[in-house]
C-alpha cells in the first residue's frame, strides 16, 4: 500500500494532490489509491503494488492481493460476427472487478521485432510502464505551460495573438491501451525526449534503469486476455500491477471493468 502511495506521489497523481489539499490522512489516501474491497475504482498511473511473499499478511484475507489470485469471473470465449474471437461475461460484473491478465512469452524489443516480421506482431504488447509515466509527467508539464500561456493570452485584448484551440496537441495513446506495436512506435518517435525534467522520478523509481523495454507476445502462448477486442466505447481498462517483483521492467498487465457490466456483454 505504501509503495502504491509513494509512486502515485512521484507521478503526480491528481487524487493525491486533491486529497492532500483536503487534509486527508495517509490512511484515507491509501484507501483511495489502491483496491477498495478488492476492486479498482480508478486507474492508478503510478501502478498498483500488491503484497507478495515478502509480506507477513494473510494470503487468504489480504485485500491487497487481487491479480495474483487469478481469474474469478466466469468468462466465455465466443465467435463474433466479423471480428474473430471475443470474450463475454456470464454474470454481472461490478465496477472495478478484476477480469484477467494479459500473458504471453517475454522478449526484448529486438527479439520481438524480429519475431514480428516472421509471424506477425498483432498480439505484442510492450512492458513500457516506466516510459509511459515519464511521458505522462511531461504531458502534465506541457499542459501546465499551455494553460499559463492561454491565461496570459486570454487577458490580452489583442485577439490576433490568441492561439486557436485546433493547435492544441492531443495526448497520444500508448501501450496501456494495448494498441498495435507499430502504432506505439510511431507515437513514441513523435515525442522528443526531455532531459532532467524527471530526474527525481528516474532516480527514485529506477536508479539503475538500463533503458531496456521488454515485450509480451501472446501469438503462440497466451491466455484469454489476447481475445479481448478493441472498442470505441470500452468497458474494461488496463492497469499495471506489480506482484512477484517490484522490478519496473516487468509489470503484470491487468484488465479491470470501468463500469457495471451486465451478463452476456462482450468485454
Amino acid at each position: 500500500w505504501l509503495r502504491t502511495f509513494k509512486y502515485a506521489e512521484l507521478v503526480g497523481d491528481e487524487r493525491v494532490k486533491s486529497m492532500k489539499a483536503k487534509h486527508k490522512s495517509q490512511a484515507e489516501i491509501l484507501y483511495q489509491l489502491g483496491y477498495g474491497f478488492r476492486r479498482l475504482h480508478k486507474n492508478a498511473p503510478g501502478g498498483i503494488y500488491e503484497c507478495n511473499n515478502k509480506c507477513s499478511c494473510n494470503k487468504q484475507t489480504c485485500s491487497n492481493r487481487v491479480v495474483q489470485n487469478g481469474i474469478i469471473a466466469q468468462l466465455q470465449l465466443f465467435k463474433t460476427v466479423g471480428r474473430g474471437w471475443g470474450v463475454r461475461t456470464l454474470h454481472d460484473l461490478p465496477l472495478g472487478t478484476f477480469i484477467s491478465i494479459y500473458s504471453g512469452e517475454i522478449f526484448t524489443s529486438e527479439q520481438a521485432d524480429a519475431r514480428g516480421k516472421k509471424i506477425g506482431d498483432e498480439y505484442q504488447a510492450d512492458l513500457d510502464f516506466f516510459e509511459n509515466i515519464n511521458n505522462d509527467s511531461d504531458d502534465e508539464e506541457d499542459e501546465d505551460e499551455n494553460s499559463e500561456i492561454h491565461s496570459e493570452l486570454d487577458n490580452d485584448e489583442d485577439e490576433e495573438n490568441k492561439i486557436p484551440s485546433s493547435n492544441i496537441e492531443s495526448r497520444s495513446l500508448r501501450s496501456r491501451d494495448l494498441n498495435n506495436k507499430k502504432d506505439r512506435k510511431k507515437s513514441s518517435k513523435s515525442k522528443p525526449n526531455k532531459k532532467d525534467k524527471n530526474s527525481t522520478l528516474n532516480r527514485t523509481l529506477l536508479p539503475d534503469y538500463d533503458g531496456v523495454v521488454y515485450t509480451l507476445d501472446a501469438k503462440l502462448v497466451g491466455n484469454v486476455g489476447r481475445y479481448f477486442n478493441h472498442s470505441c466505447s470500452p468497458n474494461i481498462a488496463v492497469q499495471n500491477v506489480f506482484v512477484d517483483t517490484h522490478d519496473i521492467h516487468f509489470p503484470w498487465i491487468g484488465f479491470f471493468t470501468t463500469k457495471t457490466i451486465r451478463a452476456g456483454t462482450e468485454l
